[in-house]
């Protein structure tokens, strides 16, 4: 990891963390800027020359110094993402192909209010919401510290609930948690009755709050626990005129949620892609390489998700065959 930090009259005024990724063996790869640089300082009018300064500078840096490819996927935002992109050509960048799956992101707009944000939920959303509100459901924004170890144990048990393959790496949490202002990371429950049934790790970043991670019980469902924690989140970061809430991507039944939050005011976004600079022959083939290893091995993945479905369904039917099979009556005792 390497940071870049640019001040102007000695104020910090954008900056960048970049992944260094370079095959063994060779001094070179790619600097990888993810939702990146942050640029808009809250509260004050955003200036473009910043960005365009920022972005000069890791070039020269980045590319020209040390020699590097340099690849940017910019952060998701209703309102600078396209200011984002016309810049970053402007600076030389070229857009990569998009990928075959565009991930989503979901932003709930909660900078209109809680009356104009309830009325954009969609109708089976506000419905759900109503069910919850009778629940008698305790929504608790906790010290982040010191709630991590309940909202791991939450998780430990989703995790073995849902038997998934656990890819989410809470042990990073004590390290943002300290790094960022005490006001800028938050955990939130859901409770019931004296027991924590959901939570949720939220973070605050200038205009926008961010859903890091979340976690639930079996006994959140019937009760509706996920609604009400994240209408709270939406009300509590209206009132901190907090203008944008990102759910993150989705898929299936969450999806279907996330976009009913998101209602009509809200915004759903595509990933908006990787744009790369390479500043010689040599970096653009070096880069090239690795992206080259990177859908290799997405197309490995995507094989053997695919050859698994196949095996699941020839076992659900070869089940329903044996259970409806009846043997003959000659054969009975």
């Amino acid at each position: 990891m390497s940071h870049l930090l640019l001040r102007r009259d000695g104020l910090p005024v954008a900056g960048v963390r970049a992944a260094i990724m370079n095959p063994p063996g060779l001094p070179i790869g790619i600097a990888y800027i993810k939702h990146g640089p942050f640029w808009r300082r809250f509260g004050t009018p955003p200036d473009e020359s910043i960005y365009t300064d920022v972005l000069a500078a890791i070039v020269e840096e980045y590319g020209f110094r040390r020699g590097h490819m340099i690849s940017i996927s910019p952060r998701p935002h209703p309102d600078f993402e396209v200011v984002e992109e016309k810049l970053l050509r402007q600076a030389g960048f070229v857009p990569r192909a998009r990928l075959r799956r565009p991930i989503s992101y979901f932003l709930v707009n909660t900078g209109i209010g809680e009356e104009a944000l309830r009325a954009s939920l969609s109708q089976k959303w506000r419905y759900n919401l109503k069910r919850a509100e009778r629940n008698q459901l305790e929504i608790r924004f906790l010290d982040p510290m010191e709630a991590l170890p309940e909202f791991e144990a939450l998780h430990a048990k989703m995790v073995a609930r849902k038997q998934l393959a656990d890819r989410d790496p809470l042990h990073v949490l004590p390290n943002i948690f300290r790094q960022l202002p005490p006001s800028c990371s938050h955990i939130v429950t859901a409770s019931h009755r004296g027991e924590t049934i959901a939570g949720a790790v939220i973070i605050m970043t200038g205009d926008t709050a961010t859903y890091l991670y979340g976690a639930s019980t079996e006994a959140a469902l019937p009760l509706n626990a996920g609604y009400m924690l994240h209408w709270e989140v939406a009300k509590w970061l209206s009132k901190k005129a907090v203008k944008w809430y990102d759910l993150g991507d989705g898929f299936g039944k969450l999806a279907e949620f996330k976009q009913g939050f998101v209602g009509k005011a809200g915004a759903v976004l595509q990933r908006a892609g990787e744009f790369d600079f390479a500043p010689t022959v040599r970096s653009r083939m070096i880069g090239e390489t690795i992206y080259g290893a990177r859908q290799a091995k997405l197309a490995v993945r995507s094989v053997r998700r695919s050859v698994k479905r196949q095996l699941e369904q020839c076992v659900q039917q070869a089940a329903l065959k044996a259970s409806s099979w009846k043997r003959p009556e000659r054969f009975l005792g």
